[in-house]
């Protein structure tokens, strides 16, 4: 949820320079790592592969960070870290062995 937030304030941070220097190009730039960190809550939201939803957020948007040669995706890694922070918490969550 933090990190979806966060990506959703960067995008509109960038949104007035994003417009500027790209122009109508500036949706699918600024709305594909929005669209990705959305996939963490609506699988949250379902109940079902929040495992899978994290990793695949964090994979698209590195991988769009990295495509845009770090520029205005550079803002967007940061994400990636909370979203890897989930997938660790999760991950570290075990069931209580003793009664």
């Amino acid at each position: 949820m933090v990190g979806s937030g966060i990506t959703v304030l960067v995008a509109a941070a960038l949104t007035p320079y994003t417009v500027d220097d790209s122009g109508a190009a500036a949706s699918y730039l600024l709305g594909v790592p929005v669209v990705a960190a959305m996939l963490p809550v609506l699988a949250q939201r379902i109940g079902r592969l929040t495992v899978v939803a994290d990793v695949v957020a964090a994979l698209i948007i590195t991988a769009w960070g990295l495509l845009l040669g770090l520029g205005i995706g550079g803002a967007f890694l940061p994400v990636v870290v909370l979203l890897v922070a989930g997938i660790v918490g999760i991950r570290a969550q075990r069931p209580s062995t003793t009664v």
